[in-house]
Parts: structure tokens; sequence; C-alpha cells
């Protein structure tokens, strides 16, 4: 809406100029930080609710958290989604695991160690800024820049990590920790469902 005092002429130069303003306003909105977010919200809600359809339709544990792992991964294209269960010797076993990288190594099967930390700790770690930090080996650190870990408890009891690497610095904001709270606790209810 553009109000002027008086009513001009609309010349073909004032036109152009006008539909060249609302190109640019366009653009700026559908890149803006507020349309991203926006955009993103919706598709944490979808995945949310696929991920809790997923928990009520699949029969088997390892399936759901498989699915879960693309899921989150596709979702929010991260670099590796991991979903570790603590064994019988309290010892991490990787049991969902979906990443970029078409194929799982040797080296994916060992914990970082952020993900020790939280099964020691029993809380959320979040390091928005990984790069030139120390990493298990050379592909780790060329593609990861964020982490964040979180405990996957079922009343209180903590039975698992759920690890996400992302590639932008800053890749979780304080929405995200609360969205994968969530995602952990619908992850540790499927627990108790399968």
């Amino acid at each position: 809406v553009l109000g002027l005092d008086q009513a001009p002429h609309m010349t073909t130069e004032l036109r152009s100029f006008l539909t060249s303003v609302c190109e640019h306003l366009s653009l700026a909105l559908e890149h803006s930080d507020t349309h991203y977010r926006e955009r993103r919200r919706s598709r944490q809600l979808s995945m949310v609710s696929e991920i809790a359809n997923q928990a009520v339709r699949l029969e088997n544990l390892s399936e759901f958290l498989q699915k879960a792992s693309e899921l989150l991964r596709n979702g929010f294209d991260y670099e590796t989604v991991q979903i570790w269960i603590l064994g019988v010797k309290q010892e991490l076993i990787l049991r969902g695991y979906a990443s970029k990288s078409s194929t799982l190594t040797d080296a994916d099967e060992i914990p970082s160690a952020m993900v020790c930390e939280c099964l020691a700790q029993n809380r959320i770690l979040c390091d928005n800024n990984l790069a030139g930090k120390s990493a298990t080996n050379i592909e780790e650190s060329l593609s990861v820049a964020s982490r964040l870990v979180l405990p996957i408890s079922l009343r209180g009891k903590l039975i698992g990590i759920l690890s996400l690497e992302s590639g932008r610095l800053d890749a979780f904001q304080d929405e995200d920790l609360s969205t994968m709270e969530g995602l952990a606790s619908l992850i540790a209810s499927a627990f108790e469902n399968l």
C-alpha cells in the first residue's frame, strides 16, 4: 500500500520502479529470519507429528529408532543424528543412525566426547561453535560445526542419548532445545510402548 498526499500520474517509470520494489520486498521477506523461523516451526510440528505416528504404528523398537533418526536428519537437514541406548552393562549402543554420508563407519559407532559427558552428567549439552576444536576424525572436523546432545529419560531414569550434529555454526537455538527435549520424551515413551 502506497499512500501519497496527492494522486500523481502513474508514469511508466514509476510503475516499473514500484514493480521492482515489490519484487525486492518479496525476496527480502522470503529470506528474512522471521519467515525462515516460521517455515522451520511448521516443519518441526509436522516432523514431531510424524515421529509420534511412527511410535504408535511401528511394533519394532529398532525400526522406530532408525525411522526417528532419519526423520530428524531430513527434517532439519542435520549432518548426523544418532540415538544411543544404554545397555545392560551401562555401555552406550548405537541404535538409531542417519547421516548425509551414506554409510555407517566404525568411527560412527564410538560415542563422541559430548555424548559421554551427557551420559555422565545426565543433562543437555550444546556447542554451537565446534569449528577448529578437536575431533575424533578429519571428516568430523570438516562437517560438524554444532552439536546438541540430550539425555533420553523414562520416569527419571536415563535410558539413552540423542545426538544431533549440524554443519552450520549456531545451528541450535533455544526453540530447538525445547523441541528436541519433547522429541527425547517421545522417544522415551516409545521405549515403554514397544
